[in-house]
């Protein structure tokens, strides 16, 4: 598929699920004009810069798609997910996630586009987080980075059932097609989660569904730098 078509199906598929914060948007707006109660103020910034960060990265994945190069540089994993998790506080509060951070292990930086590693993981958590199942368990969604054999991992993963390589792979032919890609993941049509694909597979670290401890979600293997760090 050429980048401009999927450029067209990924801006069908982010239209769609932009929908959700700005009902939300103009219904909390509605409700505080009516009481004449500024407390959701908050509540509404946080919702809009989501999906402007939605958005932001959508327009990213386009310009460097473009570009013959792609810029890498030595990057803190650790500290991408700490902003990544910084962001989705609110997002986790709102939608009554457990949200946790889980950095198993000491590694030096890795080679990645700091931004779009940052947009990736948080447009993954983001994904993750407005999925609900009809599960009475709480919801737990976990930010994490470990080794592998093949290198350093990020991903981002919860406690939902229902999601798998062939969820996945049928979400990526569907998306942009229809309003509902991925329906084990209920909240959303999985936008957020193929932009973050796109954003991956521009640093060649495409997206994987993996299991890790009793845990499934999405991750990518990063290439460690070769930079000599000093401690």
């Amino acid at each position: 598929m050429d980048s401009s078509a999927q450029d067209i199906r990924l801006l069908r598929a982010l239209t769609e699920q932009l929908k959700l914060p700005l009902i939300q948007i103009a219904r909390m707006a509605e409700f505080a004009k009516e009481s004449n109660d500024g407390s959701g103020l908050a509540s509404i910034g946080n919702i809009a810069d989501m999906a402007l960060g939605l958005l932001d990265a959508f327009l990213l994945s386009a310009d460097l798609r473009s570009q013959q190069t792609f810029p890498l540089e030595p990057v803190s994993l650790s500290s991408v997910l700490n902003d990544t998790a910084h962001k989705l506080s609110f997002i986790a509060t709102q939608n009554d996630c457990d949200l946790r951070l889980s950095i198993e292990g000491k590694y030096g930086p890795v080679m990645a586009h700091r931004e779009s590693l940052e947009y990736a993981m948080t447009l993954l958590g983001y994904g993750l987080i407005s999925a609900r199942s009809n599960g009475s368990s709480q919801h737990k969604v976990v930010l994490t980075a470990y080794k592998n054999t093949n290198g350093i991992v990020a991903g981002v993963f919860d406690n939902q059932p229902g999601l798998s390589a062939d969820t996945f792979r049928r979400g990526h032919a569907l998306f942009g097609a229809t309003r509902q890609t991925m329906p084990s993941l209920i909240g959303g049509n999985g936008a957020s989660i193929f932009v973050a694909d796109t954003l991956m597979r521009a640093m060649e670290a495409p997206l994987r569904t993996v299991r890790h401890n009793t845990l499934s979600g999405f991750a990518a293997t990063l290439n460690p730098s070769a930079q000599l760090v000093l401690l």
